[in-house]
Order: structure tokens, then sequence, then C-alpha cells
């Protein structure tokens, strides 16, 4: 029963809450010298690696039909990858 308006329920704080996460993120990574001051590397990136659904929030107006249904996902899995370039200057090369 809803309580009338202006008036405080008698529901307490956080009663309703949403599922548990539960992500997998993998990162590899080479790193490679090829002269003194000069490094290449190789990384690869992903985030929600099993691909394992994140779901949202429930609906938490008391008043609508959809009270308490979660409707939506909130993660889908990403792969990021990227080669850069390192170069160090000598002063830099020779004081390490």
């Amino acid at each position: 029963m809803n309580p009338q308006p202006g008036h405080i329920g008698t529901l307490g704080l956080r009663y309703l809450t949403g599922p548990g996460h539960f992500l997998v993120n993998l990162g590899i990574g080479k790193r490679t010298q090829i002269r003194e001051t000069v490094a290449f590397t190789v990384r690869a990136d992903m985030v929600n690696a099993i691909n394992h659904p994140q779901w949202g929030d429930p609906d938490m107006n008391i008043n609508s039909a959809a009270f308490g249904r979660i409707s939506c996902s909130v993660s889908t899995p990403v792969f990021d990858y990227g080669t850069p370039l390192a170069l160090r200057d000598r002063v830099q090369a020779e004081r390490s």
C-alpha cells in the first residue's frame, strides 16, 4: 500500500538492490628494445573478456507496472590494442 502524498512510508533505506557485478579483464603486452633509446610495445586489453552480462538496476518506481524488473544490461565486451613507440633522449639513457 502506498503512503498518502506528503507522508513517509515504512520501507527502509536500500531495501531494493540490484544484482552484483562480475567482470574479467585481460591485458597482455610485449616490449621490445630496438636500440638503446628506442623501444616498441605491442599491447592488447579486453574488458569483460568472458562476455558475462552485467545487469542493470531494477525499476524502483513503486507505481510502475515494471516495479522490481530488470530490463537492461549495462556492459558489452570491449577490445583495445595499441603499438606505441617509445623514444628516450640520450640524457635519460645515460642516467639509467
